[in-house]
């Protein structure tokens, strides 16, 4: 999707530009906010791509997940959001995460690869 891929770079490079506050939950609802606008298609299959790149995280929404990718190292990712540094770490984590999930996407036969790759991921749990 161009228009997707368009306003995720230009909200990237100028994020005071676009968004009220510059912290991951106010760059997070514009992205849902877009999906929504797009009847969910921006994001479908984000989330399904994300777990098993972070090989954890089946019970978790995606902004989490993108909080679990920009601070690895911690049980509560979003308790480092304490300064603007942390914030534009994690935006700009966001950004290039959906930049290279829809260049994945975008593809052939992309969605479908995402999704096999999640229910091959699911396969190897075992509590699925």
């Amino acid at each position: 999707m161009q228009s997707f891929r368009l306003m995720l770079e230009s909200v990237r490079a100028r994020p005071g530009m676009y968004l009220p506050r510059t912290t991951f939950d106010a760059g997070a609802a514009l992205v849902v906010g877009y999906d929504l606008a797009c009847s969910g298609g921006a994001l479908r299959g984000f989330r399904e791509w994300l777990i098993p790149r972070i090989d954890d995280g089946n019970n978790l929404a995606w902004p989490a997940l993108v909080l679990r990718q920009a601070f690895p190292a911690t049980d509560a990712p979003d308790a480092k959001l304490v300064d603007a540094a942390a914030h534009l770490h994690a935006l700009d984590t966001m950004f290039s995460l959906l930049l290279d999930f829809e260049v994945i996407c975008s593809g052939p036969r992309g969605l479908r690869r995402i999704f096999r790759e999640y229910e091959r991921w699911l396969g190897r749990q075992p509590w699925h």
